[in-house]
């Protein structure tokens, strides 16, 4: 199992502290990583995992280009070495939600930090932290460093007031601004001067050796979020809000804004100058863009990913090019898998997203939500077009009835299994459960049948279209020691479920018999679950250890162990028409492509040459736990893969349909196979190339 693409998280959102810059390199943290860049070809160069919480704030060394600091939600301060990727000092328990981490000019074993009204100096170098002040009037909003004085430094204060320190003095300056602080920065070309930004819209430049306003600007629309000063502009500054992707840019020169400067679609987070007249934007989709002052262009951006834990991801059910992905951030968005690009972004539902399904025909999709709704998408419109009160409690997930396209199913905290019906908006019937439910998945070979997973560690399984008041389970099946948290059916194996629990464990039941197969080797919470679409007995696990298990269920052994998920793996889907590609989305915000190219290369190799690689289920023999041997393909998939490779009329068109079963386009084979066809190849030339020679992958 191979990863081949990485769709980096969003910007985390919610605290400004989200950039740092340093020797060449820039840096953003999502919720649970550090994502480093080279800014020559803005180059993806390092991922720094570490944190166990959410990560507030960045401050690059202005004394070492590998040196970079972070620090977390749960009061861990950490320093990295960018390129050993490994953490070399480290505060533990700290005592401190640090807000703002500022590495001092003057030391480079001091950091300034500031949490809620605090203001300390972490000692690096003898491990301690110092106290500065304790400001009673508020939260310190913000900080910033005098780069022509180093021993001068600015606070902006949630009460109004900014405070002048002086580090060699140990001396403050209050000033009154009578309105919260939302940015201050030293003018990098003046000893004295500053700019403040106010919550009201206020922008003015103040003397600090005198404490007075010497201009005031023209007051900002609304929705002032930061400043910062044009390194290159002598005099120049830009304003940011966020309400808009509109940068302000002005000189001290004159009131009133010098040009308007479109930067993005949605509003500001935060901004940083990473050189002379190129500035880091952060956006509230989870966007980060480098912007060009002087030429007016985005020169490179992000896709603006999940902000927040990603609980779910399924692809469309009638194209493998298209995935959904749920989260905590509350939107649905739609990825093309083939460039790893955003198409869409569907808003509308409140609360966090734990789960989404696909309407059959694909036109629908239904999440549920932490408020206990049911939201149903117009895809193409990109909105809620109906929501469903289903529970009193949490919704944790949600399938559509691939068979009955007018059955919605969704599990709840509330106890309860509410069987959902689209088209009327009603509900057909509530299976009452002795505890919360975590998970539920209707049979895929009988219509009325569900399964769900309960808190009380037992499997249920349920005919809906049982008249019997008030409903019963048809068999509940006995055997795992925790709360139960997922169940999926096998799309290939009549009678067969699978289970993920709390026990750490998965088990796989033939539920008329009752006998299971236990899967044992995660060391945490097993949640994400997969069957393979064509090889009837491979399953896919994903656990809160961040690991991804294979498993042949025939011997119960785990036959590969995939590390490379930094947090909790909840989503984990393939398309029938391309089952050998895996999608997988985690609590690090991260969506991972995967192919399973170690099991299928003889059978893509066989595909080629024209073999027939399908068979029955029964045709797949056992093989000591060798799953590749003897293996054929025994699914939807490979059937209209079949029927594919017999009506075309070229060779470009029988490899082009054997590549999209098998691969992940990736943006490459399209144009390829487009170009192929043009210029159908002979016999001759295939020889040549020696493609008729793949009798065995190590035939060339």
């Amino acid at each position: 199992m191979r990863q081949v693409c990485i769709v980096p998280s969003g910007v985390q959102q919610w605290t400004r502290g989200v950039f740092a810059a340093g020797g060449g390199r820039f840096a953003f943290c999502s919720t649970l990583a550090i994502y480093i860049f080279r800014v020559r070809g803005f180059v993806l160069d390092k991922i720094l995992v570490g944190h166990d919480k959410m990560i507030t704030t960045l401050c690059w060394s202005p004394h070492d280009p590998n040196l970079i600091a972070s620090a977390s939600s749960d009061q861990v301060l950490k320093i990295w070495n960018v390129k050993t990727q490994t953490v070399v000092c480290e505060l533990k328990n700290s005592g401190l939600h640090a807000q703002t981490l500022t590495w001092t000019l003057y030391d480079a074993y001091t950091l300034l930090i500031t949490s809620g009204g605090a203001f300390r100096a972490w000692d690096t170098k003898n491990g301690k932290l110092n106290k500065i002040r304790d400001f009673r009037e508020g939260t310190i909003n913000c900080v910033s460093l005098s780069t022509r004085d180093k021993n001068k430094v600015a606070l902006g204060l949630e009460s109004g007031h900014v405070y002048l320190y002086n580090v060699s003095t140990d001396k403050t300056v209050k000033i009154d601004m009578n309105a919260p602080i939302i940015d201050v920065k030293w003018d990098p070309r003046s000893e004295n001067y500053f700019l403040v930004a106010l919550n009201d819209g206020r922008i003015s430049l103040y003397d600090s050796e005198t404490s007075t306003e010497m201009s005031v600007f023209a007051r900002h629309a609304g929705g002032l979020r930061a400043l910062a000063w044009v390194p290159e502009i002598p005099g120049g500054f830009v304003t940011v809000s966020d309400r808009n992707g509109v940068m302000r840019l002005w000189n001290v020169s004159q009131t009133s804004p010098v040009e308007l400067l479109k930067t993005g679609k949605d509003g500001f987070h935060s901004i940083l100058f990473i050189s002379g007249d190129t500035a880091l934007c952060a956006f509230k989709d989870g966007m980060v863009s480098v912007y060009n002052v002087s030429r007016k262009q985005v020169e490179w951006s992000t896709e603006g990913g999940h902000t927040e834990t990603i609980f779910d991801c399924c692809f469309k059910s009638t194209d493998p090019n298209i995935l959904a992905t749920a989260s905590y951030d509350s939107t649905v968005r739609l990825w093309d898998v083939r460039n790893a690009k955003c198409v869409s972004k569907l808003l509308g539902a409140k609360g966090v997203l734990y789960a989404l399904t696909w309407s059959p025909d694909g036109t629908q999709l239904a999440s549920c939500s932490s408020e206990g709704k049911i939201n149903v998408y117009d895809v193409e419109k990109a909105i809620v077009v109906k929501t469903l009160a289903a529970h009193r409690s949490p919704a944790y997930r949600v399938v559509w009835n691939q068979r009955d396209p007018n059955l919605l199913a969704s599990a709840s905290a509330d106890s309860l299994i509410a069987v959902s019906r689209v088209s009327q908006g009603d509900f057909l019937t509530r299976l009452q459960h002795p505890q919360a439910v975590f998970g539920v998945a209707w049979s895929t070979f009988n219509t009325h049948v569900l399964a769900s997973a309960c808190q009380d560690g037992n499997v249920y399984v349920w005919g809906v279209d049982s008249k019997q008041q008030p409903p019963a389970p048809i068999t509940i099946l006995k055997g795992h020691r925790a709360k139960v948290f997922n169940v999926a059916w096998s799309p290939l194996l009549p009678d067969t479920l699978l289970s993920g629990s709390d026990d750490r464990t998965a088990i796989v039941w033939n539920v008329k018999s009752g006998e299971k197969t236990v899967l044992t080797g995660h060391t945490s919470n097993v949640r994400g679950l997969l069957w393979h679409a064509e090889i009837p007995f491979l399953v896919i696990t994903g656990s809160w250890d961040a690991t991804i298990r294979l498993w042949d269920i025939r011997t119960g052994v785990c036959i590969k162990v995939v590390e490379d998920h930094h947090a909790d793996v909840y989503g984990i889907s393939a398309h029938p028409q391309r089952p050998f590609v895996l999608a997988t989305a985690s609590r690090d915000t991260t969506i991972r492509m995967w192919s399973l190219d170690q099991l299928y290369c003889g059978l893509k190799v066989r595909a080629l040459m024209g073999s027939n690689v399908c068979g029955t289920v029964a045709d797949n023999a056992r093989s000591n736990g060798d799953l590749r041997r003897g293996m054929v393909l025994s699914g939807p998939g490979s059937s209209s893969l079949l029927k594919q490779l017999e009506s075309a009329q070229t060779t470009a068109a029988k490899y082009g349909a054997v590549f999209n079963f098998f691969s992940l386009p990736a943006g490459t084979f399209e144009p390829l196979f487009a170009f192929a066809k043009r210029f159908p190849p002979t016999t001759a030339r295939l020889e040549r190339s020696g493609v008729s020679n793949l009798e065995s992958p190590g035939a060339r």
